[in-house]
C-alpha cells in the first residue's frame, strides 16, 4: 500500500472521558486541558481572569467573602450621588423661570502657580469643579472650573493681574444642570418643589453664563439662601457585601468611586456569625436580607425616590435621592377622630369628622368606627392602625360626612417610602367589611372615593397642615379586602417587621417569590423557620407578602430551599438534593401547579446555578444540568466520567462549594471547583462551550486557596467575580480570548487513532502540525503512545513549536525509526507557560497487508 495521510483537522467534540480512547469520536479528545476547542478545525490556548477595563477598573475594596455570595448588581433611573448647590445667599427665580446662584466677590489673592483666589461676600455653596462665570472685573471675566473649596473662596485658573476688589460670580446652572435635568430647590420662600430644566439662557450678558430655565412657575426672589440638587440620570451599582459587618458598599460606575456602607444589615451591635447575604431587585430598588438568619440583621430596602409631602404647604416635605429603608410595610401608630389636634409626628393621621343634613345622603344614624393605614411606593398597603380611643363618630341619618385630615411632620419627616394613606370605617363592633371613608395623598391632599378630585392640603405651620373639607355622601363599596385581595385581620402583609428573614428570593412575572422563610406566625406569636415554603407577593407589589400568600410543594422531605431561578413561566427551586419545578404560567396563583419533582438534582447553594439564554444551568456532584423549559438534561453525559466529575465537584467525603457562571459573549460556561479556597485545586474549573457542546478542562484558572464570590454580569455584560486579596476584595473578569495571558500545563490527547482498520498493521513515518506558538519555544513536547498504552512517550520522535510564531506554521516530527503498531496517539504537553494553537494533526502512514497476530 502506498504512503497516505491522516488528518485530524476538528477537534471541537472535546473532552471524552466516558468513552475507551480507541472509541470516542475523532473530533473528541482523551484530554484536553487548558485549551478551548470553541472554534471548528482549531485548538486555542484559552484565556483567563483579566482587568475590567471600561469604563474603568473596579478598585479593591476592604471587606471579607464568603465564599459563593457578596455580590449583586443595581440598575437606576439615576445615579447615587447628587449635584447640589446649597448656601448661596443669592438666588434669582425670575419670572422667566431662570436659576442662577450668584453673588458678589470680596476680593482675588495670587495663589501662585498660575491660580487666583477668589472670596466671596457670602458661602457660594459650591463643590470642586463646579462651573463658574465671573464679571463686572478688569481683569478676571470669563468662565472656570472652582477648585480647592472652602465655604467663602475657590480658585481660577489665571495668571495673576492684581486684586480688582470688585466684580460677581455667578454658578453656571446650565452647565451644571443642562437640559433635561431633573432638580429640586429646597430652603426657598416660594418656590420650593420639582422642576425640570429646559434650556439655558443664551441673550445678553447671560449666555456665557447659562442660567438654567425651567418649566413650572418660579416666584421671584432675591437674597434668600437654597439648596438646588439634581440626581444625574441612569446609574449601574456594583454592591459588596462585607460577611464580617454585615454592611454592603456600592460602587458607582458612573463615578468609579464606592461608597461606604450603602446599605446595613445589623440592628445593633455585632453580627454572630458570618453573614451570607442575598438580594432581589426590582425596578430600581434591591431588598437585602442575611441567608443564615442571624440574630441582629435584618431585611433592608435600598432605592431612589423621587417625592413631595403636603404640596405647597409651610410643612412641604421632597425627597429626591436614594434611600436605605427597613423593608417594612408598617402601619400607622396614631390616628383618632378630634375636633383640632393633630398626631405626633410622623406617626399617622387625625381626622376631624363632622356631619350636616344632606337629602342626598345614605349615611345611617348609627356610630361608625375608623382605622387608618399607610400606603407605600404608590400601590402598597399597610395593614389597619384600629385606634381604641376617640375613635367613632355617628352621624344623624340624611346627613352628609364631611372629614378634615391632619398631619405633623419633624425633623426627618414622614418615611419617603410613604406615598399615601387611607382612612376606613365600618359600623362599630360589627363584623362588617372597612370600607373606605377617606384617600389620602401625600403630595396631592385627600378625597372621599378613589376615583374623585383631591382636596389640597393647607399650611398651618413649618410642622402641621391639614386638609380642606372632603364631604362624603355614603359609604363606599371599595373595602380593605377588594382593593388589596386579603383580609385586613391577616397575621402580617409584610417582612421585616418581626425578624423575618429568607435564604433566597427572585422576582419574576411582576411577582416576588422567597423561599426557605422564617416568618412571623400569629397563631403562637413567635419567628418560625418554612424551610419547604415559598412566599410570593402580591401582583407588581414586590413588599406585599400576605400570611396567606405561600406554596407547599413538597413537605416532610427532610430539606429545605437553598436556591432558586426562572425560566419560561416557571421556577426551579431547589433544596440540597432535588429541585421542583413550578408552573406559575397562570395569572393567578390557583392555577400554578408542580410540574416536576426530581430527586438527586439538588444544589449546595445559589453560586451553584445560573440563568443562560439556553435555560437554567446548575452543577452538583452528579452533573451539569440544564432546564430549557420543558426538559432537563445532563450535559456531562457521554462526555464525564461520573467519578471524575463527583471528585472535581465535591461529595459526601469530599464536600465544597462549586461554583458556576455563564459568559454570554462567547456562550461559554465556567464551573469553579471550590469557591471557599478550601478544596485541594481549588482554581480549577471546567469550560462547557454551547455552540460545539463540548467541555474542556482549566487548570489553575482562578487562584487556588482564595475565597471567590458569586458570579455575576457588570454593565458591559462581562463575567466578573470578586475573590479575597489580602484584606482587600478585588475584582476580575472572565475573558477566554485573552491572549496576554500564558498558560503551562497545556494538554491536548488525541483518540487511540487505528485508522478505519484496527486489524492491520500500520508503518508510522513523520506527524506534521499545524501551529501558532506566540510564547516560549517548545521542544520535544509531542508524545505517543502504542496500541492502546496510557503511558506516553516522546523519546525517539523529535519535534519543536518555535516561538513567536503568529501565523500558522507546520512543524514537522519525525521518528528516529519508523514506528510499526495496530494504533497510535498523540499528546501535546506543553510544561513551560506559552500560547500553543493547534490547527491540524496530521499522520503520515503506510498500511501493511499484515494482520495483527
Amino acid at each position: 500500500m502506498p504512503k497516505q495521510m491522516y488528518t485530524l483537522n476538528d477537534f471541537s467534540g472535546g473532552l471524552n472521558t466516558v468513552k475507551d480512547p480507541r472509541d470516542i469520536k475523532n473530533n473528541e479528545l482523551v484530554a484536553a486541558q487548558n485549551i478551548m476547542v470553541d472554534e471548528q478545525g482549531a485548538v486555542r490556548t484559552v484565556g483567563g481572569m483579566v482587568s475590567i477595563d471600561s469604563p474603568a477598573n473596579i478598585s479593591p475594596k476592604a471587606a471579607t467573602l464568603v465564599g459563593g455570595y457578596g455580590l449583586a448588581m443595581l440598575e437606576s433611573d439615576y445615579e447615587t450621588e447628587p449635584i447640589s448647590i446649597t448656601g448661596v445667599s443669592n438666588i434669582d427665580l425670575g419670572v422667566l423661570g431662570q436659576i442662577g446662584m450668584y453673588d458678589s466677590i470680596s476680593t482675588f489673592a495670587d495663589a501662585g502657580g498660575g491660580e487666583v483666589t477668589v472670596t466671596t461676600s457670602a458661602n457660594h455653596g459650591m463643590s470642586e469643579g463646579d462651573p463658574v462665570a465671573i464679571d463686572s472685573t478688569t481683569n478676571y471675566d470669563g468662565t472656570y472650573t472652582a477648585t480647592n473649596i472652602t465655604s467663602d473662596t475657590f480658585r481660577i485658573t489665571h495668571s495673576w493681574d492684581g486684586d480688582d476688589g470688585t466684580g460677581s460670580w455667578l454658578v453656571r446652572c446650565g452647565v451644571l444642570f443642562p437640559p433635561g435635568s431633573e432638580i429640586i430647590i429646597s430652603g426657598s420662600a416660594s418656590s420650593d418643589g420639582y422642576y425640570t430644566v429646559r434650556e439655558t439662557d443664551n441673550t445678553s450678558a447671560q449666555a456665557t453664563k447659562t442660567v438654567a430655565i425651567v418649566t413650572g412657575g418660579l416666584a421671584a426672589e432675591t437674597d434668600i439662601s437654597c439648596t438646588i440638587t439634581s440626581l444625574p440620570k441612569e446609574e449601574i451599582l456594583l454592591l459588596l457585601s462585607d460577611a464580617d459587618n454585615g454592611e454592603i458598599d456600592s460602587y458607582s460606575k458612573n463615578q468609579d468611586t464606592w461608597t461606604d456602607n450603602q446599605i446595613d444589615l445589623v440592628i445593633s451591635g455585632n453580627l454572630d456569625n458570618a453573614s451570607r447575604m442575598v438580594f432581589y431587585s426590582i425596578d430600581g430598588a434591591i431588598r437585602a436580607t442575611d441567608s443564615e438568619f442571624i440574630g441582629g440583621s435584618r431585611i433592608r430596602w435600598f432605592g431612589q425616590i423621587k417625592r413631595t409631602h403636603f404640596g405647597g404647604t409651610t410643612a412641604e416635605d421632597n425627597y429626591f435621592n436614594f434611600f436605605e429603608k427597613d423593608n417594612k410595610l408598617s402601619a400607622p401608630t396614631a390616628g383618632e377622630i378630634h375636633a383640632s389636634n393633630y398626631p405626633t409626628s410622623n406617626s399617622g393621621f387625625n381626622i376631624t369628622v363632622t356631619h350636616t343634613a344632606n337629602s342626598e345622603s345614605l349615611w345611617e344614624n348609627t356610630a361608625y368606627q375608623v382605622a387608618f393605614s399607610f400606603i407605600y411606593d404608590g400601590n402598597q398597603e399597610s395593614l389597619l392602625y384600629i385606634p381604641s380611643a376617640n375613635h367613632t363618630f355617628t352621624p344623624d341619618a340624611g346627613d352628609s360626612v364631611t372629614v378634615v385630615v391632619r398631619a405633623r411632620t419633624v425633623s426627618s419627616g414622614y418615611n419617603p417610602r410613604i406615598s399615601g394613606g387611607r382612612v376606613y370605617a365600618k359600623v362599630s363592633g360589627s363584623d362588617e367589611a372597612w370600607f373606605v371613608l377617606c384617600d389620602i395623598d401625600m403630595r396631592r391632599g385627600a378625597r372621599a372615593t378613589l376615583d374623585g378630585d383631591y382636596t389640597a392640603w393647607t399650611s398651618v405651620s413649618s410642622t402641621t397642615t391639614s386638609t380642606g373639607s372632603i364631604e362624603s355622601l355614603s359609604p363606599n363599596l371599595d373595602t380593605y379586602e377588594s382593593i388589596n385581595g386579603y383580609s385586613h385581620d391577616i397575621s402580617s402583609n409584610s417582612m421585616g417587621e418581626r425578624g423575618e428573614q429568607w435564604k433566597f428570593g427572585l422576582v419574576t412575572n411582576r411577582r416576588a417569590f422567597v423561599f426557605n422563610v422564617r416568618r412571623y406566625d400569629g397563631a403562637i406569636g413567635e419567628n418560625v423557620s418554612f424551610g419547604d415554603r415559598i412566599y410570593f407577593s402580591e401582583a407588581g407589589r414586590f413588599d406585599t407578602f400576605p400570611s396567606s400568600n405561600y406554596i407547599d410543594v413538597v413537605r416532610g422531605d427532610s430539606e429545605s430551599y437553598v436556591a432558586a431561578s426562572e425560566y419560561a413561566d416557571r421556577i426551579l427551586a431547589f433544596k440540597d438534593n432535588s429541585v421542583q419545578i413550578v408552573n406559575i404560567s397562570s395569572p393567578s396563583p390557583s392555577g400554578w401547579f408542580l410540574e416536576k419533582n426530581e430527586k438527586y438534582m439538588g444544589v449546595v447553594g445559589p453560586a451553584c446555578v445560573v440563568k443562560t439564554q439556553y435555560g437554567i444551568v446548575w452543577v452538583n456532584d452528579n452533573g451539569c444540568f440544564l432546564y430549557n423549559g420543558s426538559s432537563i438534561k445532563n450535559l456531562m453525559d457521554d462526555k464525564i466520567d461520573d467519578d471524575e466529575w463527583a471528585d472535581f465537584i465535591g461529595n459526601s467525603v469530599n464536600a465544597h462549594y462549586s461554583s458556576i457562571g455563564y459568559e454570554k459573549h462567547k456562550k461559554q460556561l465556567i464551573i469553579m471547583r471550590d469557591c471557599t479556597g478550601t478544596a485541594g485545586s481549588s482554581g480549577d474549573a471546567y469550560l462547557y462551550d454551547f455552540k460545539t457542546k463540548s467541555w474542556v478542562k482549566l487548570i489553575n484558572a482562578f487562584s487556588d486557596s482564595i475565597v471567590h464570590s458569586n458570579f455575576i454580569h457588570d454593565w458591559n455584560g462581562d463575567l466578573v467575580v470578586g475573590y479575597e486579596s489580602g484584606s482587600d476584595v478585588a475584582f476580575k473578569k472572565w475573558d477566554s480570548d485573552d491572549t496576554t495571558i500564558s498558560k503551562s500545563d497545556i494538554v491536548l490527547t488525541t483518540k487511540d487513532i487505528d485508522f478505519g482498520q484496527p486489524g492491520l498493521i500500520k508503518k508510522i513515518y513523520k506527524v506534521y502540525i499545524t501551529y501558532k506558538n506566540n510564547g516560549a519555544a517548545l521542544s520535544d513536547d509531542l508524545f505517543y503512545a502504542l496500541d492502546g498504552s496510557t503511558t506516553f512517550i516522546n523519546t525517539h520522535l523529535s519535534s519543536t513549536f518555535s516561538n513567536s510564531i503568529t501565523d500558522w506554521d507546520v512543524a514537522v516530527c519525525t521518528f528516529s525509526t519508523i514506528k510499526s503498531c495496530q494504533s497510535i496517539a498523540f499528546q501535546i504537553k506543553a510544561g513551560s507557560s506559552t500560547r500553543l494553537d493547534v490547527n491540524d494533526i496530521s499522520i503520515e502512514y503506510r498500511q501493511l497487508r499484515k494482520r495483527v497476530t
